[in-house]
């Protein structure tokens, strides 16, 4: 599968060979989860209930051809609406209902006794069933269900089931107990009978049940006729509309039978009664319907011809009915206008009379919006005014407040400039009140012997009072310091004290004078601007008044000329109705009803025969066919179908499951894939043992390991010769990754080919154990050192020589490119092997320093790929590891 994006570069690659190597990576996941898949399906079919299915077919009644009555199998097939009687009254509630009240299965009775909790006679039953199934055995294997007890005639219309014991002390006689306590006792054949429910216990075998206890379950009606209605199967037969297949499924085989028979006699009577009650309707109101058709339309007929007082061919229309119509509502549109014009005048007349807007909106079509803004911008003057009134404590008349000279400052300003001004006014006046209250309280606190006149200073910042409070602080501690002073001394400072507290509260007193001359001035300016605000309200009013006055002046006299308009047409009008000719419509009326009495009494005998025909004919033409039959073996479980669509299920959820996990992780780099991507793909290597086995040599590789050598080679050689390789780049880069080392075997076959090889050891991983030569490290670390060339019979190596932390770093330094480009001149080619991961740091600058890599991939994804060594501009191939 292949993805390109907007520039044409694969986004996603996905082969059947990835899904295939995915698979049988997690081979045994998938068989564990198709093993338990299985599991639980046995596990289900093993652990439902056994059910009896019994089988019955129905005769569906005939059609008439009054079409009243049509069948159900019909129905069934054409999805006609009048032909779901039978199949929508067999599966019905009330039906349904009806066969749980006569077969009393509102009660579940069942016996008292110990059982393990996990069901193991219901997993025999099922492997007895399915065993009967497959053999197809001709005798029963598991013992049908003995009821010694039935309960008969139950009374519950409770909504919840209610459970109850029956202990019985006698063959007839039992108790009835509910959570321990006895509710009461009683016999069998004779109704017990509570405050919630009454029920008959009827004996069924002839064991003993004395000394037994039995639980009672007594459920709801509508539950219980729920739970029936969904066993029970109707359809209609594929070869034959008119029958209906009926199939049920129960516990008990015998029960299965009788519910089934119960059923189709239910629906049988249920189909006779209601039709012959139809029927009975039908034919009481068509022959009460026969009797006052006449009366009824010579009555109605006379009575309108009355108000015909000419010609119909006076009024230009051909049509009497059509005349009328036309007639009718043109006077009718006439009156409707008029009433509107009346409403709409006595409106605007009260609306000029009274000078006030306290009326509700105007609901005229004609400009409402101009009327109802002005009401509303009256309205919400109005309450202003009286706000302010109040405010001022007073009512004056408009003349005297707009006269007054005090509001002569005032001049020029509008409304919302007044609303302004009073707030700035209201918030000055309350701070001013508030620092009256502040000084009244401390002229208090002074006078008291304890207070510290001290801690005003954090209240007064004027100069006298921080001056007073300056004199008075020493006398204050001097009277504390009574160990220090005589007595005399003592009295000498109190009155000293005393008198600055005199002053002090002069000067507050003073100071209050002066807070509330300042209150009255501006209690006079708020008083002046409410006046001023008072009298542009009231000058707003008059304006609005007067333009609601000359519109409503205009109105009237328009709507005055257009009542008289529609007066005139309307008189017209009444007086072209009036010339209607009553002999003819007389004439036509007669006439209609003799054709109405004619027709209506020949269809009455008709409709009257047909249902008499129908309702005698139902019972007959709807009956059973073939009646169900008791049933050797139970339904089979398919516990085979049902372990196999386990085990499928298992599966497939198991691999959509690792599918989407493996690609939502990532899709693992493979031959095929690489390929799709535009990437050149030498081949695979494979984990053997000859790698690793010292000495190497290529003569122990397996044949796939040595196409895949040779394949690099020719890759590596494609665009170069021998006599010219030494003047091109020359460089080799082999990362292993985590797969084999193959760079001395690489060169065996190169040197065979003629090329002179050099092996750059860059994996320091590993202790340089060769003879204990110094390596590459120590050519780094150790200042100055010869640079230490092994030479072997079919190559040159350059070992590590050692361990270090820093290997990218020193892949990366001058040093190490100097020494390259000092090597390739010596050299055909430079084959460098190093073991990191081609999405590691150090595989990242390796690779910028060699004209040629080979990369080895083990687990790497193509998306990790494509964002780090696909974006390399250097010639690379791919080696794939396998198992």
């Amino acid at each position: 599968m292949k993805q390109l994006n907007g520039n044409g570069e694969s986004e996603f690659l996905l082969t059947l060979s990835d899904l295939g190597s995915v698979l049988k990576k997690k081979r045994y996941t998938i068989f564990k989860m198709a093993l338990l898949g299985a599991f639980l399906a046995l596990s289900y079919g093993l652990s439902q209930p056994i059910e009896y299915r019994v089988e019955a077919t129905f005769k569906e009644k005939g059609k008439s051809q009054s079409g009243l009555n049509q069948s159900l199998s019909a129905l069934l097939l054409n999805a006609d609406a009048n032909e779901s009687e039978a199949l929508t009254m067999m599966r019905s509630r009330m039906l349904i209902e009806n066969l749980v009240i006569s077969q009393g299965l509102q009660a579940e009775i069942k016996k008292k006794e110990t059982s393990f909790p996990f069901p193991f006679k219901r997993i025999k039953d099922n492997f007895l069933s399915e065993y009967a199934h497959n053999k197809n055995l001709n005798s029963p294997l598991i013992k049908p269900f003995d009821q010694q007890i039935k309960a008969e005639k139950i009374n519950y219309d409770g909504q919840v089931p209610i459970e109850l014991s029956v202990v019985f002390y006698s063959h007839v006689d039992f108790d009835i107990e509910t959570d321990g306590q006895i509710l009461g006792q009683g016999k069998l054949g004779i109704p017990f009978t509570s405050d919630h429910f009454s029920f008959t216990l009827q004996k069924k075998s002839p064991s003993g049940i004395s000394g037994k206890q039995y639980r009672l379950i007594l459920k709801p009606l509508s539950l219980t006729a729920q739970t029936i209605a969904k066993k029970f199967t109707v359809e209609p037969d594929r070869f034959d509309n008119s029958l209906l297949k009926i199939a049920y499924q129960h516990p008990d085989k015998y029960q299965a039978v009788d519910h089934t028979t119960a059923l189709m006699e239910l629906y049988k009577e249920h189909n006779y009664q209601e039709h012959q009650r139809v029927c009975n309707l039908q034919i009481t109101y068509l022959q009460e319907k026969q009797a006052d058709m006449g009366k009824q339309l010579e009555t109605l007929m006379r009575a309108h011809a009355n108000n015909l007082s000419s010609d119909l061919s006076d009024t230009g229309f051909a049509d009497y009915t059509s005349a009328m119509t036309f007639l009718t509502s043109n006077q009718q549109n006439y009156k409707q206008r008029l009433e509107g014009i009346d409403l709409e005048i006595h409106w605007l007349n009260q609306l000029l009379i009274t000078g006030k807007a306290e009326f509700d909106k105007f609901t005229s079509t004609q400009n409402p919006d101009f009327i109802n803004q002005l009401t509303k911008e009256i309205r919400r003057l109005k309450q202003e005014v009286h706000s302010l009134q109040l405010a001022l404590g007073k009512y004056a008349p408009e003349e005297e407040l707009s006269s007054q000279d005090s509001i002569k400052n005032f001049l020029g300003i509008d409304l919302n400039t007044a609303k302004e001004l009073y707030l700035a006014y209201s918030k000055e006046l309350n701070a001013l009140e508030a620092e009256e209250a502040q000084f009244h309280f401390l002229t208090n606190q002074i006078t008291l012997p304890g207070f510290e006149i001290s801690s005003l200073s954090s209240v007064l910042s004027d100069p006298i009072s921080l001056e007073m409070i300056s004199k008075a602080s020493p006398l204050i501690l001097a009277l504390k310091d009574q160990d220090n002073s005589t007595q005399k001394e003592q009295e000498r400072l109190k009155m000293g004290l005393a008198v600055q507290k005199n002053f002090f509260t002069t000067h507050l007193a003073q100071t209050i004078q002066l807070i509330q001359l300042r209150q009255q001035l501006m209690k006079e300016k708020i008083q002046t601007l409410q006046n001023a605000h008072l009298a542009l309200i009231l000058e707003q009013i008059s304006i609005l008044e007067n333009q609601m006055a000359d519109y409503i002046t205009r109105r009237l006299s328009v709507l005055e000329h257009e009542k008289d308009l529609y007066d005139h047409n309307l008189v017209n009008l009444r007086a072209e109705m009036a010339s209607l000719p009553q002999k003819w419509v007389a004439e036509q009326m007669i006439q209609q009803k003799m054709e109405i009495n004619q027709n209506m009494i020949e269809q009455i005998s008709k409709l009257v025969e047909s249902k008499n025909l129908a309702s005698n004919l139902e019972r007959t033409q709807s009956t059973s066919v073939d009646l169900p039959i008791i049933p050797l073996h139970p339904k089979p479980p398919r516990l085979l179908l049902l372990t196999l669509m386990g085990t499928l299920a298992g599966t497939f959820l198991s691999i959509g499951w690792v599918l989407a996990k493996s690609i939502g992780k990532g899709v693992k780099a493979s031959t095929d894939n690489l390929r799709l991507a535009g990437q050149h793909v030498s081949g695979t290597l494979s984990l053997q043992k000859a790698f690793s086995n010292a000495p190497s040599t290529a003569s122990n590789l397996l044949d796939s390991d040595l196409d895949t050598l040779r394949r690099i080679i020719s890759f590596i050689t494609s665009s170069d010769s021998i006599s010219n390789i030494r003047d091109n780049e020359n460089t080799l880069l082999l990362l292993c990754n985590s797969g084999p080392k193959y760079g001395e075997m690489l060169a065996e076959l190169m040197s065979k080919m003629g090329f002179k090889t050099l092996i750059l050891d860059l994996c320091f991983t590993a202790q340089n154990d060769e003879m204990h030569e110094p390596g590459l490290l120590q050519y780094f670390n150790e200042n100055p050192i010869k640079l230490h060339i092994q030479h072997k019979a079919s190559y040159d190596i350059i070992f590590g020589g050692g361990i270090t932390r820093f290997a990218n770093e020193v892949y990366a330094s001058e040093r190490f490119k100097k020494i390259i480009y000092d090597l390739k001149s010596d050299y055909d080619w430079i084959i460098a092997i190093n073991c990191a991961s081609p999405l590691s740091a150090e595989a990242e600058t390796l690779l910028k320093q060699f004209s040629k890599a080979i990369i080895t991939i083990n687990d790497e994804s193509l998306q990790e790929l494509r964002l780090g060594v696909f974006q390399l501009s250097i010639p690379k191939s791919f080696v794939i590891i396998v198992d």
